[in-house]
């Protein structure tokens, strides 16, 4: 048991997000924190949702490798994710990662509303509050570029539509320009920004 599960998804082990990577697992070791780091990529993770694990199957048949997950996921405090920002959106491998993991029963239920709103009978709710979601993204253009050209689209899909929707509270750290070198200058921003996440997760 951890109190602190980070998640990392990106097949390059020398680019900007595994130094996001080594800086978290630095600190993280520097505040005698408990954690384990779970790199999808490594484990050659399959993203892809059977018929039988979805709920419409009426088997919700949950492979022991990914109860395992969810089990890791109820007992950590605080989650870290990292990964890049690919075609507007997150790795598939990490997007099947939450499609397998993040399972109605284990991360959400729908309640029935006392008074139907306009036909809608449910409400979601998460069953995983009480933690808090630290997550580092990276982007190949200047930060502010990202920022208005996708209007932060993928920060509000892991704080609302995925980690908020579990009841997660979740805030997003985003590093840009990692289309160049990793320089020293580079570097330190990694060090600024995870210091930056790092203390808002704890």
């Amino acid at each position: 048991m951890v109190d602190t599960l980070v998640i990392y998804a990106h097949p390059n082990t020398e680019g900007h997000n595994s130094k996001v990577l080594e800086e978290i697992r630095h600190e993280l070791v520097l505040q005698e924190e408990s954690f384990e780091i779970v790199d999808l990529y490594k484990l050659k993770y399959d993203p892809v949702l059977a018929d039988k694990e979805h709920y419409t199957s009426g088997k919700r048949d949950i492979t022991t490798q990914n109860k395992a997950f969810q089990k890791k996921i109820e007992n950590a405090k605080h989650l870290i994710f990292i990964f890049p920002v690919w075609w507007g959106g997150m790795p598939a491998i990490l997007k099947g990662f939450f499609d397998r993991v993040l399972t109605s029963r284990f991360a959400y239920k729908y309640v029935p509303l006392p008074f139907p709103i306009f036909g809608i009978k449910f409400r979601p709710v998460g069953l995983l509050k009480g933690k808090r979601a630290a997550v580092f993204m990276t982007v190949g253009s200047p930060r502010w570029i990202h920022r208005i050209y996708t209007r932060n689209s993928q920060q509000f899909t892991m704080k609302w539509n995925i980690l908020g929707f579990c009841g997660i509270k979740t805030k997003s750290f985003t590093l840009g320009n990692c289309t160049a070198a990793c320089d020293e200058k580079k570097e330190k921003k990694i060090k600024k920004l995870v210091r930056r996440g790092l203390n808002w997760l704890f």
